[in-house]
């Protein structure tokens, strides 16, 4: 992708918290320089500067038939959306004859960053702690202030028995 121009303008990285989002143009892939190299080699003509893009379905039937061309295209995080192709994971495979009469084709994608996850895990566990220190709290103004008032407030409110039975 670094050495075919077409292909690097076709990816984009936007960022929305949490997310960040990925972008591509598939259909860069039937117009991109990497292609040239499938009918050519040393000493014989290029094949795909004259590709037609309005090819007669029959041609292009049997041209799937003889040359079937698949391009598997792997994005960072999960597979959200994609145009073309079947997604499996993180990776779309494309047949290429789905991708010549396109001029977008695009296949994203999300993941979470881990920032965002961590700082959400941080306020989470602060939020426990400052509940539980204000439930303690209450919960020790409710109770009597010391230890012997709650000792003898109990026997203030039962009845006792009698020392000697009565006859």
């Amino acid at each position: 992708m670094q050495d075919d121009p077409a292909l690097a303008k076709a990816f984009t990285v936007s960022h929305s918290p949490p997310y960040v989002n990925y972008k591509y143009n598939a259909a860069a892939i039937s117009k991109s320089n990497m292609l040239k190299s499938l009918g050519s080699s040393p000493g014989t003509t290029d094949t795909t500067k004259n590709m037609d893009t309005n090819i007669d379905p029959r041609q292009l039937k049997l041209m799937k038939s003889m040359v079937p061309i698949t391009y598997t295209v792997t994005m960072p995080g999960k597979i959200i959306r994609a145009d073309v192709g079947e997604i499996k994971d993180n990776k779309v495979v494309i047949d290429y004859y789905d991708l010549i009469d396109k001029n977008e084709a695009y296949i994203e994608s999300q993941e979470l960053q881990g920032s965002y996850f961590i700082i959400g895990a941080i306020i989470a566990v602060l939020c426990i702690i400052v509940v539980l220190v204000l439930l303690k709290r209450r919960g020790k103004k409710q109770q009597p202030q010391t230890m012997q008032q709650q000792y003898y407030g109990n026997f203030q409110n039962e009845q006792m028995p009698p020392k000697y039975p009565l006859q």
